[in-house]
């Protein structure tokens, strides 16, 4: 990898990293505005479902809330989408599928 490629991908995980962070934090306020009254992000890279379910490992967590977008090619993963699919099968607490 050239100094130039490197750069530019480090350059361009920073404003993904930014940009995760800015989400991270709406959420979080969201929910709080919602009456939430501990709320925990964590960012991580990797795969989804599996860095979803590592913080429910590590202790501390009582339940995974994830989207449903319904993007996946098959059925069942057209009905829930293929992370919360996957989740659910993995999940060792609870878990809620928020349409």
């Amino acid at each position: 990898m050239t100094q130039f490629a490197h750069a530019e991908e480090t350059a361009l995980g920073d404003v993904a990293e930014a940009m995760a962070r800015r989400i991270l934090n709406e959420a979080a306020k969201r929910a709080e505005a919602g009456g939430a009254r501990r709320v925990h992000t964590v960012l991580r890279a990797g795969a989804c479902a599996e860095q979803l379910v590592a913080p429910a490992r590590e202790g501390g967590a009582k339940a995974i809330f994830v989207g449903r977008p319904g993007t996946g090619g098959c059925l069942a993963q057209a009905l829930i989408g293929s992370v919360s699919q996957k989740l659910a099968a993995i999940a060792p607490i609870n878990l809620v599928i928020v349409p």
